[in-house]
């Protein structure tokens, strides 16, 4: 299998993966170090790199040399891997429904939005009223 075609394999990672390409996608690029820093409960800096390794190997990060050490990001963009993450969270809490998902979020007491924010709401509903129902 190439490269590529691991990059474009669903995601199936462990719980401790999964982290470690959580804080690359926020952080957009980050040491063995930084990594570790940012996980809850780390394990140690070797796992830590070994598991970069693996991820390596999968097709999910990739790294480069800076220095003494490597630097890793992710191999597919936040924005390509958005929509597959959106529809997986989706789909495990709230059983594929968008509205079911809007009203948990805009629900929340601790949500704040401000004008900006419901004005592009606002524009989103406006333009999905005007699209044919689909059945």
């Amino acid at each position: 299998m190439s490269k590529t075609q691991r990059s474009n394999a669903p995601a199936r990672l462990s719980r401790r993966e999964r982290e470690i390409v959580d804080v690359l996608y926020q952080l957009g690029r980050a040491t063995v170090a930084e990594v570790h820093a940012r996980i809850p409960d780390p394990p140690s800096k070797t796992a830590i790199r070994s598991l970069l390794w693996l991820l390596e190997g999968k097709g999910h990060v990739q790294h480069e040399q800076q220095g003494a050490q490597n630097v890793y990001t992710t191999t597919i963009p936040a924005a390509k891997a958005r929509p597959p993450a959106v529809r997986h969270f989706l789909d495990t809490f709230f059983g594929g429904s968008r509205a079911d998902a809007a009203l948990a979020i805009l629900g929340d007491r601790s949500t704040t939005l401000d004008d900006a924010d419901i004005e592009r709401i606002e524009e989103l509903l406006a333009r999905h009223k005007k699209q044919p129902t689909k059945k």
